[in-house]
């Protein structure tokens, strides 16, 4: 039996670079799973069309000190 494969994509957020190649990546279903960094200077501006992107799983990112 097999498992799906889960690609995710770090730091969604972080820069408008970042969010751009995300956003394309999954648009062209090279990845299905993205972590956000919700505090990131670019979180608030690519919201709108991630969440759009229905098969992509989003899930907060955590930086632990």
């Amino acid at each position: 039996m097999t498992s799906p494969l889960t690609l995710c994509a770090d730091d969604f957020g972080q820069s408008e670079a970042i969010v751009q190649a995300i956003l394309e990546l999954a648009g062209r279903r090279r990845i299905n799973a993205t972590t956000v960094m919700v505090d990131g200077p670019e979180a608030q501006a690519g919201a709108a069309a991630l969440a759009r992107i229905e098969h992509v799983s989003v899930g907060p990112a955590r930086h632990f000190e």
